[in-house]
């Protein structure tokens, strides 16, 4: 009976999606690899640089609200 009890009112999760996330913070959270170049490596400067380092930096610039 208990068990049929919590199957009844059992309310299904629900995650968040990526962009209800951002709009309730205001960020948006990204990850890449330190060693792929051309996409994201480390130059000679120590810095992190590559495709997906000027892409995020562009999509920082467009949808930044600072």
């Amino acid at each position: 009976m208990s068990l049929m009890l919590t199957m009844i009112c059992t309310v299904p999760a629900r995650a968040e999606t990526v962009m209800e996330k951002v709009s309730r913070t205001g960020i948006l959270t990204r990850a890449t690899i330190n060693d792929l170049t051309p996409y994201s490596y480390i130059n000679q400067e120590r810095e992190l640089v590559g495709y997906s380092i000027d892409f995020s930096l562009l999509s920082k610039k467009n949808y930044s609200n600072d």
